[in-house]
């Protein structure tokens, strides 16, 4: 790991999009390594992204980071270069998908600026300080997020900064190897950053630390929220056919599995059949209010000098060795455990145990 000072006193967070996970319990593995806040991405316009791309999982990503007692915010990635005809519009596919997926005014909702700039760096200043200013008007917190020297050269951070105080999340790494924590030696120097993305590889995701105490204003997220598919399609149903699966289903219609399977009353685990018929769209509960649950963080033991480079192999639920493996010295939440041949066990993923025998309860 590369060296670091880590400030205790200041909130560490991730950010995620559709590549990563959306379940409750990859949320609680986040917080037991010191996660406080999530920013997840709602969607993107421009370039790649098309005229408006929607992430499928925001809503459930939005829902269980705040279940298991995280903070949330959003962002959104805006490639409109100079234009401020088109960053008005961008600006307003990004509070709607907000308030589709359910997260509430007062929310931060952050620019995502990083590709696509005009050679003009006053114009591209004012198309994101107009992308800023509906987010505002709208209710939300604005915020900019950027490579450290992308910013440098295309914007004017100074007149963002001065329209939009300490509002800058800026992406800046020391390493592009695996990290514990900040590494303050490497602090990009720039007036008005609130968030500093310190690594892309902080437990396997975007790393960030907030630098200016409640800078952030986390958001809250609604409890009922509709589900529908981001995906174009006139659909409303859909007839199982054999070997589908959730998840082959959910990515066909731009959906998150979980959500889907909750929506038809079941859960990801829940067997389908050809001929099932399935809804697509409609309403649910999606269970965002922080609940009190017993857990215990666990952290895996050293296996000793000799082996300092192997890793713990996980067991399923049915006590068979799985293809998962956890690192030594790395922390876990759990709030189950189980008995099985090979002795007891604690569950730290989905359906997957990690050994009593390799571990220390904290």
């Amino acid at each position: 790991m590369f060296p670091q000072k880590v400030d205790a006193a200041r909130r560490l967070g991730i950010d995620v999009s559709s590549y990563q996970r959306s379940d409750y319990q990859f949320f609680q593995n986040m917080k037991a390594n010191g996660t406080k806040f999530v920013i997840v991405k709602l969607g993107g316009s421009g370039g790649g992204e098309g005229e408006h791309y929607q992430n499928p999982k925001a809503s459930q990503q939005l829902a269980m980071a705040q279940k298991v007692g995280l903070e949330v915010g959003s962002y959104f990635w805006g490639e409109f270069g100079g234009s401020v005809a088109q960053a008005k519009k961008m600006a307003k596919y990004a509070v709607s998908d907000a308030q589709k997926f359910g997260l509430k005014k007062g929310s931060a909702i952050a620019l995502d600026y990083e590709l696509g700039a005009s050679q003009n760096k006053e114009e591209n200043t004012k198309a994101i300080h107009e992308f800023m200013s509906y987010i505002k008007k709208q209710g939300y917190k604005p915020l900019l997020y950027s490579g450290s020297y992308y910013l440098k050269t295309n914007v004017n951070h100074s007149k963002v900064n001065k329209s939009f105080k300490n509002s800058l999340w800026i992406a800046s790494y020391a390493t592009m190897a695996p990290v514990n924590g900040p590494n303050y030696n490497y602090f990009p120097s720039l007036d008005g950053i609130a968030i500093w993305q310190f690594s892309s590889a902080w437990y396997g995701v975007d790393g960030n630390v907030e630098l200016l105490k409640n800078s952030l204003k986390l958001g809250k997220v609604k409890d009922d929220v509709k589900v529908t598919k981001t995906k174009k399609s006139k659909a409303t149903s859909y007839t199982v056919k054999a070997g589908d699966s959730w998840y082959s289903i959910a990515q066909k219609f731009g959906m998150d599995q979980n959500q889907l399977a909750k929506l038809n009353g079941g859960t990801v685990n829940s067997e389908l059949q050809p001929g099932d018929k399935l809804k697509l769209t409609g309403t649910i509960k999606n269970d965002a209010k922080p609940t009190k649950v017993k857990t215990k963080i666990v952290k895996v033991k050293s296996l000793g000098k000799d082996r300092k480079n192997w890793k713990v192999r996980l067991i399923d639920g049915s006590g068979k060795y799985s293809n998962h493996y956890v690192n030594q010295g790395s922390r876990w939440i759990t709030s189950k455990t189980k008995e099985t041949k090979k002795g007891k066990a604690y569950l730290i993923g989905k359906n997957l145990y990690v050994l009593a025998k390799y571990v220390k309860i904290e």
